[in-house]
């Protein structure tokens, strides 16, 4: 049985793969990947061959890219609208939750530097119900993110890996 297969359950039910553990799964085999990229680089630098050293490097950062960007299961730390930061957990240090909204692509437009801010519809002030309301106006809530210092390097680390590893493929093919 595969991981994609459904599985039985008490009762007769079935139930898919957990996505949890699909993507831990994933996480741990493009780490295996990444050093296994990096061992092959220090093998091929110990014999003098650093054109290949190079071509493992820039591979392994394709990898990296993924497992910090995609797959890595981390907390969203949006700051919500209780001044807190969002528990939800999130799959790369890109993007946010997909619970809350506004926080998957705010937090990916927030990293890249565009403070788009996202909206919401927001109460009246008063609790009097009033036959004709005026039109609630759309309220600008700013998207922040409570990060450690370890989560910014990592979120630097993956866009960095992705211009390197595009860099350093290109570069190859130039130099093949």
């Amino acid at each position: 049985m595969t991981e994609t297969e459904c599985r039985r359950v008490s009762g007769g039910q079935v139930a898919r793969s957990s996505k949890k553990a699909n993507r831990a799964a994933a996480s741990a085999f493009l780490f295996l990947v990444i050093i296994g990229l990096v061992l092959l680089a220090v093998v091929a630098i110990r014999h003098d061959n650093w054109h290949t050293a190079t071509k493992y490097i820039a591979w392994a950062f394709i990898p990296l890219l993924v497992l910090l960007g995609f797959t890595l299961r981390v907390r969203c730390r949006v700051k919500t609208t209780r001044s807190t930061a969002c528990g939800n957990e999130a799959y790369g240090l890109l993007f946010g939750c997909s619970r809350a909204a506004g926080h998957r692509w705010g937090k990916l437009r927030r990293r890249l530097g565009f403070h788009v801010e996202p909206t919401y519809i927001g109460q009246s002030k008063d609790n009097n119900v009033v036959m004709y309301q005026p039109r609630p106006q759309p309220q600008t809530v700013k998207l922040t993110i409570e990060d450690s210092l370890l989560t910014k390097c990592g979120s630097w680390a993956t866009l960095a890996s992705a211009v390197i590893a595009v860099a350093g493929i290109l570069l190859q093919a130039h130099l093949l």
